[in-house]
């Protein structure tokens, strides 16, 4: 499972971006915290260092003013087709360069969403709850669909970011999430991506062996930010369950016979340069709000970089369609090789999750059924055969008329 919303930098890239960077993510920042951290699934994984943060943590920041960007201006929802404008070229196999001051700004500009005011979930003891690694383990029975992509990601959550990005050969990447605790993770991320030159130094970072001078390595990295002390605190949460995480797909991938950023080099090459060069921007967005979503779909129409990939995770099964969420479907630079990525959870029979790809010009056409009105109405579920079965479904399937 990975966070979303129901109803309701100064980081070390190039210079030319570390005004915006910082404008980014001091916004849309606060949220009020019950230090909850899934406690219900993650008790067999640890105790993150017996540490729980407190409003005492040493560095916390005190909160800061708002500072959210203009809004661009929303893509026309009849605009489901990419446009004609090219899109850059790399040199085949090359690693992306960073963008031109013009480029970077319209990536790192288009406005962030609100930070919820509580964090909902579908049970009331999953309220409050931030959801800091993901345990989708064998997603990578889609691995064969995103590969070499390339395009623009954009998706909900933590570590699986990095595992799509890289599968596809991701140009740019949203990496989007309505709870600020998960924009807070990706800048430990990115501060361990700039340390660590390989997958083996990069995991290591998180071992609790580590855990000292990684957090020194923290601090180092966002030294004279205000926020270092969130970012910290965030990363103290985490740090045992992602450590876990980690292992536990690492040799999910090596029996699959799979690459991921953590168990190969090239794949780690590619991301880690994505996060060094500027390409990846985390930030504060709700599916079902009105300005960041839709405002990524700008930044990548206006940028000619089609977004290829959306990853909704099961966010789809906790609530109805509503028009927020249709718009932002509808305001994506999609283009006919775009697929929307999403998982059911199925732990009963599997003790994971099915898999799901759509078309997203086809999840856009759907959308604009009136009897369309969740996720059921659009695909169903399989039968998971057995503990051994992690179905994945695609589905291109043209609506029909009711």
């Amino acid at each position: 499972m990975c966070h979303f919303s129901k109803p309701l930098l100064s980081i070390l890239f190039p210079a030319a971006i570390c005004v915006a960077l910082a404008t980014a993510c001091n916004s849309s920042d606060e949220l009020v915290d019950n230090g909850a951290t899934g406690a219900d699934e993650t008790a067999a994984l640890g105790d993150n260092d017996g540490q729980r943060p407190t409003d005492s943590d040493d560095g916390l920041a005190p909160d800061l003013a708002e500072a959210v960007p203009d809004s661009q201006a929303a893509a026309q929802a009849t605009d489901d087709t990419a446009s004609s404008q090219p899109v850059p070229e790399e040199a085949a196999g090359a690693l992306p360069g960073p963008l031109s001051e013009e480029r970077q700004a319209i990536f790192m500009a288009s406005a962030e969403d609100p930070a919820p005011s509580e964090l909902n979930a579908s049970r009331d003891d999953l309220e409050g709850r931030h959801y800091l690694y993901c345990d989708e383990l064998h997603s990578y029975v889609m691995y064969e669909h995103l590969r070499d992509l390339g395009g623009g990601y954009a998706g909900v959550g933590s570590d699986q970011t990095y595992l799509y990005a890289g599968w596809m050969k991701a140009e740019l990447v949203w990496v989007t999430d309505y709870d600020p605790w998960i924009k807070r993770l990706h800048m430990a991320y990115a501060a361990f991506f700039e340390h660590a030159e390989s997958p083996e130094e990069f995991v290591a970072l998180w071992r609790r062996r580590n855990r000292h001078s990684s957090e020194d390595l923290i601090r180092s990295h966002f030294e004279g930010r205000p926020d270092v002390g969130r970012i910290v605190r965030v990363w103290r949460s985490a740090r045992g369950d992602v450590d876990l995480r980690f292992t536990r797909l690492a040799s999910v991938l090596e029996e699959a016979g799979v690459p991921g950023f953590i168990n190969d080099a090239e794949q780690y090459d590619w991301v880690r340069n994505l996060v060094r060069v500027g390409r990846v921007r985390p930030m504060v967005a709700n599916l079902l709000d009105d300005e960041g979503m839709v405002g990524i779909g700008s930044a990548a129409r206006e940028l000619g970089v089609p977004l290829r990939a959306l990853y909704l995770s099961n966010a789809e099964e906790y609530w109805s369609y509503t028009d927020p969420f249709r718009e932002n479907i509808y305001a994506q630079h999609f283009d006919e090789r775009s697929v929307v990525l999403r998982a059911a959870a199925s732990k009963r029979r599997n003790g994971d999750y099915q898999y799901h790809i759509q078309n997203a010009q086809n999840f856009q056409a759907w959308l604009r059924e009136p009897y369309v009105n969740r996720r059921a109405d659009v695909w169903e579920r399989v039968r998971v055969e057995n503990s051994d079965h992690y179905p994945v479904q695609v589905t291109n399937e043209v609506p029909f008329d009711r």
